[in-house]
C-alpha cells in the first residue's frame, strides 16, 4: 500500500518576481519619481525661524549675558532655547535638498547661525 504524500501549495510569486521572471526590471512608481518643489509656506516658515534664531543668538551673546540681571538672563536663554527648537523643527520638516540649500544660504549670511547649524549637524 503506497504511503500518502502531502504537498504544500507554494505561494504565488510576488509582482517583483513576476516582473523579473518576465525579463522586465521592477519599476519605481511614478509618484516616487516626481521631483516636487518644497512647499513655499514651509520654506518661508523655516526662513523666519532661522531669522528668529539668529536674533536670539545675537541677544544671548556671552559678553552680553554676563552683564544681564538674572531675570533678563533667564528670558534670553529661554528665548534662545525656544528659537532653537523651532528652527530645528522647521528645518527637519523640509526635504533634504531644500534644507541643504537653505542652510547654505543662511550660514553664508550669519557666522553665529553658521556655528549653530554646524554644531547641530545641519552643515554638510
Amino acid at each position: 500500500m503506497p504511503v500518502p504524500t502531502f504537498q504544500v501549495p507554494h505561494p504565488a510569486p510576488s509582482r517583483a518576481a513576476q516582473a523579473a521572471g518576465a525579463g522586465a526590471a521592477p519599476q519605481t512608481p511614478a509618484y516616487l519619481q516626481q521631483k516636487l518643489a518644497p512647499d513655499p509656506q514651509l520654506l518661508a516658515a523655516a526662513r523666519a525661524a532661522l531669522a528668529q534664531l539668529d536674533s536670539a543668538l545675537h541677544a544671548a551673546r556671552p559678553e552680553r549675558v554676563k552683564v544681564m540681571k538674572d531675570a533678563d538672563r533667564r528670558n534670553a536663554v529661554e528665548a534662545l532655547n525656544a528659537a532653537s527648537a523651532e528652527a530645528a523643527a522647521r528645518l527637519d520638516a523640509l526635504p533634504a535638498a531644500a534644507r541643504r540649500t537653505l542652510v547654505r544660504e543662511q550660514a553664508a549670511q550669519s557666522p553665529r547661525l553658521a556655528a549653530w547649524l554646524g554644531k547641530h549637524g545641519y552643515e554638510d
